[in-house]
C-alpha cells in the first residue's frame, strides 16, 4: 500500500482509522493506492461466464480464452497467460471453484493466498467484521461459504480436532469481506446494462484493505475506482475529488447517493453496521433545510389539485403522527404556564376533528394547499413506471453495442429481435415517464432512474451516433440532477451527462476535468468522444502524485 504525501492514517474517537489531509489537497490528487489483498478481486457471478473479462487481472480483453481444465468455467486474457505470477494465481484455484459464488472465489484464494504468502493476507486482522452483530441466518450463511471453500482448498472440516477454530475465524473473515469490499467496475463501457447506468459496468468485487481506512460520506470528497489493466493485479486508486483544507478527513461513498436519507442509513446499517451522521444526511432529517425537502420529493407524489399542482400528498396518519408528537413536545416545554398548555390542547382538539372529518379511505392531503385527493392514479403509474424500469434492464442486458451492430449503425440479424424488444420497451419507458410527471414529483428515484436509462439506452440503440436524441435526453436529465443537489454530490453524474450534451463546450470542458479527478487522466479524456464532437483542449490537468 501506497499512501501519498499529504495525507496520513489516525484514529479518532468518532470514527476510528481514518485518513486526513496534512496540507491544502487539490482535486485529482491520489490519496492512496493498493493491490488487492490476497488476491481476492473475482468477477461477479453474472460476468465469470460471458468470457469478455480475465478472471485474473478483471480487464476487458479481446485476448481472452477459456481454461483448459474440463472443470472450470474461467476464461484468461494473453498477457496473464504469459506472466507465471499471474497464471499461478488461476493455477492454485482451477477446477470446480470457478463456479462458485462470489464470496465463495474470494475467500479460496485468501485461503491459497495464506499458504503461499502468509504476509499477503496479514493485514486482515484490522479489519472490523462486525461477526457478532448479525443475526444467525447470516452467520449460517457464511458457515456454508466457508465450509465449501475449506473443502475446495483441502482444509479439514470439523469434527476434526483444531477444525472448528480454523472455521469461524474465516467466517469471521467472510464477515468483514462483505463490510469491507470495494466493488470493481469499469467507466464508460456503454454495453449492454451498463449503458443504463451512464456507461458504468459493474464486473467484480475484490478487498483492498488499505483502502478501508478512508471513511465513508453521502457528500464524498474523494472518489475510488480499482484499475484493471491486463496482465496485472487489480489495483485501488483513491483520489480526491474537491478540494481539502490541512486536517479535513478523506471521504468516499458506501453506497448509491440518490436516495433517501432512510434508503442510505437502512443500507449502510444493514451492511456496516453504522448510522450515516454526514452532513447531507443530518440536512435531511432537519425540517428548516433545503435537504429534507429534497430528500421528501425523492419519494415524492405531487398535488393534483389545478389550484395548486406544487405541494407534496402526505398520509393523514403521518400528519396525525406529527402533530401528536409536536403537542407532546409542547406539553413538556409548558408545564410551568397553565394558560400555555390549554391553548396548545385546544388547537389540538381542533386539528384533530379537522382531521377526522376529512380522512377518507385511500386519499392523502397535500401539505401546500390541505387538500384531501385520491392517490389511486399516483400508485398506478409509480407501478407501471417502475415495471418500464425493470423491464428495461432485461432488454439492455440481452444487448451488446459491440457484437449487435454494425460499422455502419445496423443490426445484424442475429439481435434484430432483441433491438426490436428494446426498441418496444424504450417506448413504454418514455411514455410511462411522461404520465408520471403528473404525479410523481421531478425529483423521485424512479423519474431520475428512468431519464438516466433513456439516455443510456437511445446511446445503445444508436451505437452513440444519434448524437442529437442523446443530447436532448441529457439535458433532460441533467436540469432536475443539478437542482435536486445541495452540496455537488451528484457533481459525477453531472458531469457524464456533460459529456452528451451539445449545447455548451464550455460545460464539457469542465466536466473532463471532473472525469479526471475521479478517473484518472486517461480515463478521464476518453469521455471526450462521447460527445461525438470536437472540445477545445485547455491546459492539461494537473494530478499530484
Amino acid at each position: 500500500m501506497n499512501i501519498n504525501k499529504g495525507f496520513e492514517i489516525t484514529t479518532t474517537t468518532t470514527m476510528g482509522r481514518s485518513v486526513i489531509a496534512t496540507r491544502d489537497i487539490s482535486p485529482g490528487s491520489i490519496v492512496l493506492r493498493a493491490v488487492s489483498t490476497g488476491n481476492s478481486s473475482v468477477l461477479l457471478d453474472s460476468v465469470i461466464g460471458l468470457k469478455k473479462h480475465c478472471c485474473i487481472c478483471l480487464a476487458p480483453s479481446s485476448t481472452v480464452t477459456s481454461c483448459n481444465s474440463p472443470k472450470c468455467i474461467a476464461s484468461i486474457c494473453q498477457d496473464c497467460r504469459a506472466t507465471p505470477s499471474q497464471m499461478s494465481i488461476h493455477t492454485l484455484e482451477c477446477g470446480m471453484s470457478s463456479t462458485e459464488c462470489e464470496l465463495t472465489r474470494s475467500i479460496v484464494r485468501l485461503i491459497l493466498s495464506e499458504r503461499t504468502s502468509k504476509e499477503s493476507v496479514s493485514n486482515l486482522v484490522i479489519l472490523e467484521d462486525h461477526f457478532d452483530q448479525f443475526g444467525q441466518n447470516r452467520k449460517d450463511a457464511w458457515q456454508d461459504i466457508v465450509e465449501r471453500a475449506m473443502q475446495l482448498t483441502g482444509l479439514p472440516l470439523p469434527p476434526t480436532p483444531g477444525a472448528q477454530e480454523v472455521l469461524l475465524r474465516w467466517m469471521r473473515v467472510a464477515a468483514a469481506f462483505e463490510s469491507n469490499e470495494f466493488g470493481i467496475t469499469c467507466p464508460n463501457r456503454w454495453i449492454g446494462e451498463s449503458a443504463l447506468s451512464l456507461g458504468s459496468e459493474s464486473i467484480g468485487n475484490g478487498l483492498f484493505v488499505h483502502g478501508c481506512y478512508v471513511n465513508h460520506s453521502c457528500n464524498p470528497n474523494s472518489h475510488f475506482i480499482v484499475h484493471c489493466n491486463a496482465g496485472k493485479q487489480p489495483e485501488l486508486f483513491i483520489r480526491t475529488t474537491k478540494p481539502l483544507k490541512k486536517g479535513d478527513h478523506v471521504f468516499i461513498s458506501y453506497t448509491s447517493l440518490y436516495t433517501t436519507v432512510d434508503q442510505r442509513k437502512d443500507t449502510l446499517y444493514d451492511t456496516y453496521q453504522f448510522e450515516c451522521k454526514c452532513e447531507r444526511c443530518e440536512a435531511a432529517i432537519d425540517e428548516t433545510e433545503v435537504g429534507s425537502m429534497i430528500d421528501s420529493a425523492m419519494m415524492g407524489m405531487i398535488c393534483t389539485e389545478a389550484s395548486c399542482s406544487v405541494g407534496l400528498l402526505e398520509s393523514p396518519r403521518s400528519s396525525e403522527d406529527s402533530e401528536d408528537s409536536e403537542d407532546s413536545e409542547d406539553g413538556e416545554d409548558s408545564k410551568d404556564d397553565k394558560d400555555e398548555a390549554e391553548n396548545s390542547n385546544d388547537d389540538s382538539t381542533r386539528k384533530t376533528t379537522q382531521n377526522n372529518t376529512q380522512k377518507e379511505e385511500g386519499k392523502w392531503i397535500c401539505t401546500e394547499c390541505n387538500v384531501m385527493q385520491s392517490i389511486d392514479n399516483h400508485m398506478k403509474c409509480h407501478q407501471r413506471l417502475a415495471q418500464a424500469i425493470s423491464e428495461m434492464t432485461v432488454a439492455a442486458s440481452c444487448m451488446d453495442t459491440q457484437d449487435g451492430m454494425s460499422s455502419n449503425g445496423s443490426s445484424s440479424s442475429s439481435t434484430s429481435s432483441s433491438l426490436r424488444y428494446a426498441n418496444e420497451q424504450l417506448k413504454e419507458l418514455k411514455a410511462a415517464e411522461i404520465q408520471s410527471s403528473n404525479y410523481l414529483h421531478d425529483f423521485h428515484v424512479l423519474r431520475h432512474a428512468a431519464r438516466i436509462m433513456m439516455v443510456g439506452m437511445t446511446w445503445l440503440n444508436t451505437n452513440g451516433k444519434d448524437t442529437i436524441q442523446i443530447s436532448k435526453l441529457a439535458q433532460n436529465a441533467l436540469e432536475p440532477l443539478r437542482r435536486a443537489q445541495t452540496l455537488n454530490e451528484y457533481q459525477l453524474w453531472i458531469s457524464i451527462l456533460e459529456t452528451l450534451s451539445a449545447n455548451n463546450a464550455e460545460h464539457r470542458n469542465v466536466a473532463i476535468r471532473v472525469l479526471q479527478c475521479h478517473f484518472g487522466n486517461k480515463i478521464g479524456l476518453s469521455f471526450m468522444k462521447n460527445s461525438q464532437q470536437p472540445v477545445k483542449k485547455k491546459r492539461k490537468t494537473v494530478v499530484y502524485e
